[in-house]
């Protein structure tokens, strides 16, 4: 496979590693969420990001970077559909909304993290040590703010 202009050998080999890499593991726990639970993974981190910090508006939701913004509403309206969260009025006028988690949506996070945790013990944070895993939180930390810091 050709290398891309502006990349050396190794930057396109290390590069396909973390895309490649990331997209199985992803994929797998996509894969074991629907399976298992009847969720996908965006689903499944939308309702852990809702269960972790309550009820959050769709922008919040959109600014997670779980879906794009464009699909957080659909991704909303298969929870509700669901059962699993609720929009409610925040707010005397009514006009903001927010999301929330309802009993079942609880039950559901609760049933699936343990199976999701292990998950990524055992195909990522097993094959790595810690220095490894701090190598990856700056590095990644970088990424992240690249491409959600002032400078998008």
């Amino acid at each position: 496979m050709p290398v891309p202009e502006g990349l050396s050998e190794e930057q396109y080999r290390v590069w396909l590693t973390v895309l490649v890499g990331s997209m199985l593991l992803i994929n797998h726990l996509d894969e074991r969420l629907s399976a298992e639970h009847g969720i996908s993974h965006a689903e499944y981190r939308t309702m852990v990001s809702i269960a972790r910090q309550g009820p959050h508006r769709m922008s919040e939701l959109a600014q997670a970077g779980i879906v794009s913004r464009s699909g957080i509403s659909r991704l909303v309206g298969r929870l509700v559909a669901s059962g699993y969260v609720e929009q409610f009025a925040e707010g005397s006028d009514g006009r903001s909304r927010l999301v929330r988690l309802t009993d079942a949506g609880r039950d559901l996070v609760a049933a699936a993290s343990a199976d999701h945790a292990a998950r990524i013990r055992r195909h990522f944070f097993d094959l790595i040590d810690q220095e490894e895993a701090r190598a990856l939180e700056s590095v990644f930390g970088k990424v992240d703010a690249s491409l959600t810091g002032p400078l998008q």
